[in-house]
């Protein structure tokens, strides 16, 4: 249906809209979007930035785990893709 469509990407725009001028003013965001495709969601705040971790993650502080996103990293170096300058 062109119509339902046509709202859709009108409502996605006042959302966003929305969301911009709110880290414009330095504000929370009103509206959140779930992950999009080819995003990594962080294992230490699950995705959500405004949880709090009172207890340190000790491991990580002292560097004794791999941080999350170097599998990706070696995926990537996998395909190839470390020879890419910018």
């Amino acid at each position: 249906n062109p119509i339902a469509q046509f709202e859709h990407q009108i409502r996605m725009e006042y959302l966003l809209f929305n969301n911009l001028e709110a880290a414009i003013n330095d504000k929370p965001k009103p509206a959140q979007f779930g992950p999009v495709a080819g995003t990594v969601i962080c294992p230490a705040c699950d995705g959500k930035p405004h949880k709090w971790s009172w207890t340190p993650n000790l491991a990580k502080l002292f560097r004794a785990e791999p941080p999350f996103w170097l599998a990706t990293l070696q995926r990537m170096d996998q395909l190839g893709t470390a020879d890419v300058s910018a």
